[in-house]
C-alpha cells in the first residue's frame, strides 16, 4: 500500500523527530509512506468530482492527516482514500462547539457552555467570571479568564475568528489527557500549573502519569464508539474534583508519552493505521 503523511508546513518544522520515526518505521517494515504538506494538496472539485493535487498525481490508499483541515479529510474520503483520523473526527474535535454537543448527546459530563458569535454577542447578558474560548483554538491559545463584560469584549475582539464559547469556571490549573489508540487507553497524563489557569504542556505546565478514573474510562469508551478514531487525545478538567470532558485533540502530540513512558508511540500508531487500512475497517 501507498500512504501519505500530511502535516502543515509549520507542523513539519515542529515535529521533525516524530515524522522521521514514522517514516523510518514504515521503511523498516516495507511500507511506502510519503510526507507532504497540506499547503501543496489543493483540495477542490474538477470535472464535477472531488479532486486533490496529489504528489506526482498518485492517489494514496490511505492518508495520515496530522493537521487541522477537515475539508481536506472530507475530500480525500470522497475520493475513496482511507483517512486517519476520519473527517468526522476532524470536524468534531476541531470545533469545541461540536465536541460539547457530541458529549451532550452521549451523556458525558462537560462544563456548562454557551455557543456564541462576536457579531451577536451581548457581554452584559452573562454573569462573570467565565472562561472564554475560540471555537477552534488549540494548545491553550485563545483561552481567556474574563471577569466582567469589558474583559469579555476585549477577549472577543482579539480572536482570529468570530465563533467562540463561554464556559463555567471550574478547578483551575489542572487537567488530564487520556491518550487513545484504536479504542484502547494508551496512557493518561495529568497536567498542572501553579502560575496559570491553563495547564497545557506547551505553556509550561508540569505533567505526570495518571490513573484514569472509571468516569473517564466510561467517557472515552463512548467517544470511541461514536467517532472510531485511530489515535486521539481526550482532555478532562475538574469541577470540585469531578472530571468533566473538556476537549478532544485530533492531531494529538506524543511528547509527554515519550518523556514519561517507554511506549513506541510511532510504531504502535503506524501499525494500527496499516491494520485498519488493509482490513478496510
Amino acid at each position: 500500500m501507498y500512504g501519505l503523511l500530511i502535516y502543515d508546513q509549520k507542523g513539519i518544522e515542529r515535529n521533525g523527530w516524530f515524522i522521521n520515526q514514522l517514516l523510518s518505521h514504515a521503511e523498516k517494515i516495507g511500507e511506502e509512506l510519503r510526507l507532504t504538506s497540506s499547503e501543496k494538496l489543493y483540495p477542490g472539485v474538477r470535472g464535477g468530482a472531488p479532486f486533490v493535487a496529489f504528489p506526482d498525481g498518485r492517489k494514496p490508499d490511505y492518508a495520515i492527516v496530522r493537521t487541522i483541515f477537515p475539508l481536506l479529510s472530507e475530500t480525500l474520503e470522497s475520493m475513496g482514500v482511507r483517512v486517519f483520523n476520519s473527517a468526522l473526527v476532524s470536524r468534531t474535535a476541531n470545533d469545541k462547539r461540536a465536541t460539547a454537543a457530541l458529549c451532550a448527546r452521549l451523556g458525558i459530563p462537560t462544563p456548562d457552555t454557551v455557543f456564541l458569535n462576536r457579531y451577536t454577542f451581548d457581554p452584559d447578558a452573562f454573569s462573570y467570571p467565565l472562561i472564554l474560548k475560540s471555537a477552534d483554538g488549540h494548545g491553550g491559545k485563545e483561552v481567556f479568564y474574563v471577569e466582567n463584560p469589558k474583559s469579555a469584549s476585549e477577549a472577543v475582539e482579539s480572536l482570529k475568528t468570530g465563533d467562540f464559547l463561554l464556559q463555567k469556571v471550574v478547578d483551575k490549573g489542572r487537567d488530564v489527557r487520556v491518550y487513545l489508540l484504536n479504542g484502547e487507553i494508551l496512557a493518561a497524563v495529568e497536567r498542572s500549573s501553579a502560575i496559570d489557569f491553563r495547564s497545557n504542556f506547551s505553556l509550561g505546565g508540569s505533567y505526570a502519569l495518571y490513573e484514569a478514573s472509571d468516569e473517564m474510562k466510561d467517557a472515552v469508551k463512548k467517544i470511541c464508539k461514536a467517532l472510531q478514531p485511530i489515535y486521539l487525545g481526550v482532555d478532562f478538567i475538574f469541577d470540585n474534583g469531578r472530571p468533566l470532558l473538556n476537549e478532544i485533540e485530533d492531531a494529538a502530540g506524543a511528547r509527554m508519552l515519550y518523556r514519561l513512558t517507554d511506549l513506541p508511540v510511532h510504531r504502535l500508531y503506524l501499525e494500527a493505521v496499516l491494520r485498519a487500512a488493509k482490513n478496510n475497517e
